[in-house]
């Protein structure tokens, strides 16, 4: 991986979720969570074709964590369907008087099933593009609600600081370097400042404590694979050549990060990143990533160091309280030792003064 040898210590290290971005849609707009990408993708799955749901067993209002399941379910099958091919014919031979004889049918049925799949895992990464691209957010309101997190936080531009996101998006990237932070996500611009960035991921943790590591855990909008080269896009193009491989990983409770050579060096560095850290804030995130979960609960020097954010709303109806007091019994089900604490971010104004001294004297006792 190339940054054991950098000893240098991170003083804070933010990690967020979904619900971190969730308030920095463009016009007043939110960026979907888990459970409104569900409803949405229904939508357009419905508008191209009233089956498609169906093959995702989607229906209305799904938490985000049945969503994930139903998606990474779908993925596979659709990932596998292929090697179904070469069984198909043998398969009509395992009874001895087979009641059925679909001969050139059963290839016609293989073709037309791997189109419809192949469609509807198109959509999804429409569905992605539309709903997280750069376009949809508002940057500004970003860059504001994460400069006073860190000042809350007593997060100076002298510190080594870094991020890491399951989020696709830029908004932290955005709001760090308008910090003061210098942000190193992995991406080379070429020299002329034109055209595609080469990604360089191996070292973005061995830049500390010039650089500010930037780690996007599950891949990032605009960045592909294509020929054996891995490169991001500029912001302001949306496509790719016809070969190129979106490097994302589309939710899935069972992702299987080594399948992908760059996502499986961010995770290596992240491992890296909270062994070397002093705080980590957890911000807008379920924790329903059992890897994730882990890496904290083994890398993480101190359990102490640790503090969580639960969401929470002054408009929140008795349904939506009782949900937030039983998540916030989990995570610390999870995490005993950890600081975990509710905000509603970005959404207004925020004290953390107690939940800062509260932490810091937990990690000092």
């Amino acid at each position: 991986m190339g940054d054991e040898g950098n000893g240098t210590r991170v003083a804070f290290t933010l990690v967020t979720g979904a619900g971190a971005s969730h308030n920095f849609g463009v016009n007043g707009n939110s960026i979907p969570l888990m459970n409104e990408w569900s409803d949405r993708l229904i939508e357009k799955l419905s508008a191209r074709n009233n089956s498609y749901p169906d093959a995702l067993r989607l229906t209305k209002q799904l938490s985000g964590t049945e969503f994930e399941e139903r998606i990474g379910t779908f993925l596979r099958i659709v990932d596998r369907f292929p090697m179904m091919e070469q069984i198909l014919e043998p398969s009509l031979h395992f009874q001895a008087s087979p009641g059925i004889a679909l001969g050139g049918t059963f290839a016609t049925w293989f073709t037309t099933t791997k189109f419809h799949l192949d469609t509807i895992n198109g959509l999804l990464k429409e569905s992605l593009n539309e709903l997280f691209g750069v376009d949809q957010f508002n940057l500004e309101a970003a860059a504001e609600a994460y400069a006073q997190l860190f000042q809350q936080f007593h997060v100076d531009r002298q510190y080594s600081v870094a991020m890491a996101t399951t989020n696709y998006d830029i908004s932290g990237e955005v709001a760090l370097e308008r910090f003061g932070f210098t942000v190193d996500s992995g991406e080379r611009p070429s020299v002329l400042g034109t055209g595609n960035s080469k990604l360089a991921i191996d070292k973005i943790v061995g830049g500390l404590p010039e650089r500010t590591p930037f780690l996007h855990l599950h891949g990032k909008i605009g960045w592909f694979e294509s020929g054996g080269e891995t490169y991001a896009l500029p912001s302001n193009v949306r496509q790719a050549g016809a070969d190129a491989i979106p490097i994302v990983m589309l939710p899935d409770l069972e992702k299987s990060y080594e399948s992908n050579l760059v996502i499986n060096s961010i995770w290596e560095q992240f491992t890296t990143l909270i062994s070397k850290s002093d705080r980590v804030l957890v911000l807008g995130h379920s924790l329903h990533d059992e890897y994730l979960v882990r890496v904290l609960r083994q890398h993480l020097s101190k359990p102490e160091r640790l503090a969580i954010s639960v969401h929470c709303s002054d408009n929140f109806s008795e349904s939506e309280v009782l949900a937030m007091v039983n998540e916030e019994k989990r995570i610390e089900s999870l995490f005993p030792q950890a600081t975990v604490f509710r905000i509603d971010f970005a959404k207004d104004r925020f004290s953390l003064d107690d939940v800062y001294n509260s932490w810091v004297k937990k990690m000092a006792s």
